[in-house]
């Protein structure tokens, strides 16, 4: 046995969790980014930063293929 090298976990937004997205072996905490009151609890996304080595952001209004060009633009100017 080969133990993995690294582990993957995802903070997936609430609305837009899809578990057959998710890679086998990872693991994920549902929560969003943008409110960071939300993740302040105990079981909240910010907990599940710990022990990260590396964090990668990715954020869309839509971050899925089937976006429109209108929100592609909102993402441009989402905070």
């Amino acid at each position: 046995f080969d133990p993995p090298k690294y582990r993957v976990h995802l903070i997936e937004h609430p609305n837009f969790f899809n578990e057959s997205n998710v890679p086998k072996g990872a693991t994920v905490t549902k929560g969003d980014v943008g409110d960071i009151e939300s993740g302040l609890h105990q079981d909240g996304w910010t907990h599940s930063l710990n022990d990260a080595d590396v964090v990668i952001h990715f954020s869309a209004v839509n971050p899925y293929p089937n976006a429109t060009w209108a929100q592609s633009a909102e993402s441009m100017d989402h905070c």
